[in-house]
């Protein structure tokens, strides 16, 4: 019986996918912000953002997201330039250059003014403090700091 997913390795990346129109795909890499530590609190969604700032003119579309345990890339488009998004990202990994950062940090400020976090977040932080689960609460210091 054939398997329901394909497979293939970008760069030292196993990628896994199913052939179901339209094609999409997602990267899913086990760090969030669980864990970071309370002075660097915010580094994984800057990192998110900075990988994804060089796609922004891409005929594809694409995002990306971070939680507590995960960060993700998504791409939705034509199968062909999804190799070439892939290898964009890890060429981003591993020298992540730094000259869009102080305007990603402004952007994340912007992102987290204002908003309320919620329940959840509040009783983490009463259960963990400012550690792993904890962070959850945007604070004013880190990479968030001016």
């Amino acid at each position: 019986m054939a398997e329901p997913f394909n497979r293939l390795e970008i760069d030292g990346v196993p990628v896994y996918w199913a052939d179901a129109p339209p094609f999409s795909a997602a990267l899913l890499f086990r760090v969030g912000i669980a864990d970071e530590q309370y002075l660097n609190r915010g580094i994984t969604h800057l990192t998110e953002h900075m990988a994804l700032d060089r796609f922004f003119s891409a005929p594809f579309a694409f995002n990306g997201a971070t939680s507590y345990e995960i960060t993700s890339f998504s791409y939705q488009g034509d199968r062909t330039h999804f190799p070439r998004f892939v290898s964009d990202l890890a060429a981003h990994f591993s020298d992540p250059g730094v000259e869009h950062f102080d305007r990603e940090r402004e952007v994340l400020r912007s992102e987290s003014a204002g908003r309320d976090p919620g329940a959840v977040p509040r009783l983490y932080r009463s259960r963990y403090g400012h550690r792993g689960p904890g962070l959850c609460f945007p604070p004013r210091n880190g990479v968030w700091a001016g």
